[in-house]
């Protein structure tokens, strides 16, 4: 019997751990090439620090079963994720924050990269400003299961498409929540898209 209770905590304190997985630490630069990451809970990019760096390169495949967030806490800001090789993937099982709390955080996807989660928000709470996702190259890809939402509660957000980019949601907000404005969509270029399942709205709130 306390051979199972041990057991027991052991995994329940193990599953704890995981939650959430930092795969580069706050203010440093880390570049995934020719690798297989499987983690269990949230990728993040940017928990108190400014200026980290993740970079996805060659033949390398990151899947996490949770949320990413770039830039999580107020103090974490100008956080960066870059998929800059067409063999670079990231599979997130959750949605995908560009600022959560934290300002200034960016996203490229470039290349030919491929990105893949159930939603995504660029600035979540009043506090989050200044995000930016540029997803650029033909190949290219950030495609959303869910909806996709430049500017929930802060302000002056830009999503670009350009030069055969592709972007894909159901719904797509571009400022929703009264607290935002300044947010900005362009997509520019042959073969550029934002595909949406449902409706386009701006200014929603």
């Amino acid at each position: 019997m306390k051979a199972i209770s041990a057991l027991f905590l052991a995994t329940m304190l193990f599953g704890i751990q995981s939650l959430r997985a930092q795969v580069v630490a706050d203010g440093a630069t880390n570049t995934l090439s020719n690798v297989t990451n499987s983690i269990i809970g949230d990728v993040t990019i940017g928990t108190n620090g400014s200026f980290t760096l993740l970079i996805l390169s060659d033949n390398t495949l990151l899947t996490n079963s949770g949320s990413g967030q770039i830039g999580l806490n107020a103090s974490a800001k100008s956080n960066e994720v870059r998929l800059v090789s067409p063999t670079a993937r990231w599979r997130s099982g959750n949605g995908l924050t560009v600022g959560n709390d934290g300002a200034s955080s960016r996203l490229l996807v470039s290349n030919g990269a491929y990105l893949e989660g159930n939603g995504a928000v660029m600035a979540f709470t009043r506090a989050s400003s200044n995000n930016s996702a540029l997803v650029t190259g033909s190949g290219s890809i950030w495609t959303n299961r869910g909806d996709l939402t430049v500017g929930d509660n802060g302000r002056g957000n830009q999503l670009i498409i350009t030069n055969g980019g592709q972007v894909a949601s159901r719904f797509g907000y571009v400022s929703l929540n009264a607290t935002t404005s300044n947010n900005l969509v362009m997509v520019s270029g042959n073969g550029s898209a934002w595909a949406m399942q449902q409706d386009l709205e701006f200014g929603y709130f």
